[in-house]
């Protein structure tokens, strides 16, 4: 384990599970050069016991990625903080009045003797993505996200994330099983990762027609409403609104 606090840095070697969640772990160094204000902002101090509690049970490769899809001890969905949003939790949701930060591209590995496995989402949150299979070589060309391209999978999995995350406890569970079948199926027997990227935006059309359909109110606090709501309007998201248009016309 490598940690830095400007140019100071300390290292300790490992055994067994070992999470950091953007704070200092190594004892001694933590307690000298740990910010108070940047460690309390960004919550590691709630999410790094979290993450290494359930580090240290994994067993499997879908043990990890349960883990960053992990919304807190006893929440199965986003808990909202007026200062940081979501961030107290390993899956991370925007929305604070103060700092904000959201889970991107979350990847997991299995390094063996016998060969690697490599496993993306490539969208954000990870309580509503599918992890796909990846290789290192040959590469696999997905088109990149620009700015509210509805061509690429990054934006079209924000439709789908941002309607869930009204109220994720009755729109989640509308493709949730779908997604966990098809995950378990995959880390069974992994299709070829251009195999599982095409099969995942026909599920990702699916489930998120499956979602429009079901416009619901807004649950978040109010902050977490607002922060949102700037940042649909910036990207000309409408949401519900525009599915509904879709469906009718």
């Amino acid at each position: 384990m490598l940690e830095t606090a400007g140019r100071k840095w300390a290292v300790e070697e490992v055994a067994g599970a070992r999470t950091i969640s953007n704070g200092l772990t190594i004892s001694g160094f933590n307690e000298q050069y740990s910010d108070k204000v940047n460690t309390y902002g960004c919550g590691c101090r709630v999410r790094q016991p979290r993450t290494q509690a359930l580090a240290e049970k994994a067993t499997r490769i879908a043990d990890l990625m349960r883990i960053l899809q992990d919304h807190g001890e006893g929440h199965e969905h986003p808990q909202y903080r007026w200062m940081n949003g979501g961030l107290v939790a390993p899956c991370v949701h925007a929305g604070g009045m103060v700092a904000n930060s959201q889970s991107t591209a979350s990847w997991v590995s299995e390094l063996t003797p016998n060969g690697c496995a490599h496993w993306v989402t490539a969208t954000s949150t990870p309580c509503t993505s599918l992890f796909k299979p990846v290789r290192v070589a040959p590469p696999l060309d997905i088109q990149p996200a620009g700015e509210t391209d509805d061509g690429s999978l990054w934006w079209r999995h924000e439709r789908l994330q941002r309607m869930v995350a009204h109220d994720p406890e009755r729109l989640r569970p509308l493709f949730i099983e779908d997604r966990d079948q098809v995950q378990s199926e995959w880390l069974e027997n992994p299709p070829e990762p251009a195999d599982a990227f095409a099969q995942a935006d026909d599920l990702l059309t699916q489930w998120t027609e499956r979602v429009a359909a079901h416009p619901v109110a807004d649950t978040r606090p109010a902050w977490a409403k607002r922060y949102w709501d700037k940042r649909n309007t910036r990207a000309n998201i409408h949401l519900f609104a525009e599915m509904e248009t879709t469906t009718r016309t």
